[in-house]
């Protein structure tokens, strides 16, 4: 419950020229969102779109992990404040390749559907890992799979 009145606050705060810390601390999750959302599944359908922010919405809403978008979306392991290449839970933030968002219109497009998605997703699930369907990584025999959508496989705990 407590995640779907986050989901209303994030979709209900508007932008003025002065946000209150409050929206601005709402807006900068949102973004986070956005972002994680755009590396990850910017070629995916807007159903699988959704499932990714369902992942991580959900991630924020269990006690395994961060309780904001901003720090769920950069967990992973550090060295001197750095995030250590290939060791974060989304790929796209220690990958090695920019984080510097260079299509305009499709990162539109993702933003218009992540509020979409926040404004419209009833059905929660207990999805809370995915992966691109090229790879194979060594935790998912931990993880029921639940579904597939586009090229990612979605799992829940067992």
């Amino acid at each position: 419950m407590m995640r779907y009145i986050m989901l209303v606050c994030i979709t209900l705060i508007s932008l003025t020229s002065s946000p209150t810390k409050a929206e601005q601390q709402t807006n900068d999750q949102f973004d986070c969102l956005v972002e994680a959302v755009y590396f990850e599944a910017r070629g995916e359908s807007l159903k699988g779109i959704f499932a990714v922010v369902e992942v991580i919405l959900n991630r924020v809403a269990h006690r395994s992990f961060p309780n904001t978008v901003c720090t769920v979306t950069t967990q992973g392991r550090y060295w001197n404040s750095n995030p250590i290449k290939h060791k974060c839970h989304f790929s796209y933030f220690c990958d090695g390749k920019s984080d510097k968002i260079v299509d305009s219109p499709t990162y539109q497009r993702v933003r218009a559907s992540v509020g979409q998605g926040l404004k419209d997703w009833v059905v929660p699930t207990d999805v809370l890992y995915y992966h691109n369907n090229k790879v194979s990584p060594y935790w998912k025999r931990k993880f029921k799979r639940k579904f597939k959508i586009g090229n990612h496989i979605f799992y829940g705990e067992k």
